[in-house]
Order: structure tokens, then C-alpha cells, then sequence
């Protein structure tokens, strides 16, 4: 059996900052969705990402045009470690549970 991973699977993961919150990043259609926790409605809080550059997204906005520039910040084995939004950041500290 083939395990294919999605393009942005290495970015993956639960993100946190002492003052933001949580968000959890995830493969999403073409690109990445982040979801900030806790939230009584998820789908509503789910912001959609796609890519712009190396490491870097932009949110979909409603309108269905770029938002805000996402960047994540990648160690030397190219895994991430921090997102970048609105000069804040919020670190990696949980990857994602494995597939079943």
C-alpha cells in the first residue's frame, strides 16, 4: 500500500501562543486550513490558506480574494516550527495525530 501525504503535510500540526490561543494547521483542498480552538463553530472559524510563495500563505477571505500573509518558519530538516500572523507567533507543539 502507498501512503501519499499531502503537499503541505509538513506544516501540520497544533500551533501555540501564551496570548492567542491554539490553532490547529492541516491539509485543506490545494492548501492548508487553520482552525483556532476552542471555538463553538468550526466551520466558521476554519481559515482557509493558500500557498504564495516558499512557506508562506495567504487567507481566503470570504469574497473568495488573499488576505493576510501566513509564513512558517521551517528547522534545517524542513519540518515547521513556528507560523507566523500578524507578527505573531505561534509555536509548534503537537504534530498531528496519525491517519488510521
Amino acid at each position: 500500500m502507498v501512503v501519499r501525504r499531502a503537499p503541505f503535510a509538513r506544516y501540520s500540526g497544533r500551533y501555540d501562543n501564551w496570548l492567542a490561543g491554539e490553532a490547529h494547521v492541516f491539509p485543506w483542498d490545494d492548501g492548508l486550513a487553520l482552525l483556532p480552538i476552542p471555538s463553538e463553530k468550526p466551520l466558521e472559524a476554519l481559515v482557509k490558506l493558500k500557498p504564495s510563495g516558499e512557506h508562506r500563505f495567504r487567507r481566503i477571505r470570504d469574497d473568495g480574494e488573499p488576505g493576510e500573509e501566513i509564513r512558517f518558519e521551517v528547522d534545517a530538516a524542513g519540518r515547521s516550527v513556528r507560523l507566523w500572523r500578524f507578527s505573531n507567533a505561534m509555536t509548534r507543539v503537537a504534530d498531528p495525530l496519525p491517519a488510521k
